[in-house]
């Protein structure tokens, strides 16, 4: 249960990814562990739990926007 979960966009995108981890937000957030979110992107929102998936999913990656 203590998964994370963030929307970015890569360095080189435009379409957002939501993408949940099985670690901490911490070790998710850590500048020195760039294996989870890739160098240069956006972050644009991160929460503990995946119970934010389904609600970023509709928020940033609906098409009927």
């Amino acid at each position: 249960m203590n998964c994370t979960t963030v929307v970015y966009i890569p360095k080189r995108g435009k379409k957002p990814k939501v993408v949940v981890y099985d670690a901490h937000i911490d070790k998710v957030n850590n500048i020195r562990s760039k294996s989870f979110i890739p160098d240069g992107a956006k972050i644009l929102e991160m929460g503990i739990g995946d119970k934010f998936y389904p609600i970023w999913c509709k928020k940033y990656l609906d098409k009927k926007k």
